[in-house]
């Protein structure tokens, strides 16, 4: 197993109630999986714009969900 030990700040986020929205929005069809990436693309875009501005990095995403650091 590796280990790396690093100081630093982690940020967890993610859209709350984005499956039930996903699932409502999956009725209408490939319309609805257009809605659903606008929705997240309006929630992540000032997000990763203010980590990036705080000199932080994003690390991942996952579904509805992104993980930044800063070190």
């Amino acid at each position: 197993a590796w280990m790396e030990r690093l100081d630093g700040a982690v940020l967890f986020a993610d859209v709350a109630g984005s499956t039930a929205l996903a699932e409502r929005l999956a009725e209408r069809g490939p319309r609805g999986a257009e809605e659903f990436g606008r929705v997240l693309n309006a929630f992540f875009a000032p997000l990763i714009e203010a980590v990036h501005a705080h000199g932080g990095d994003v690390v991942k995403f996952a579904g509805d969900g992104l993980y930044a650091f800063w070190d």
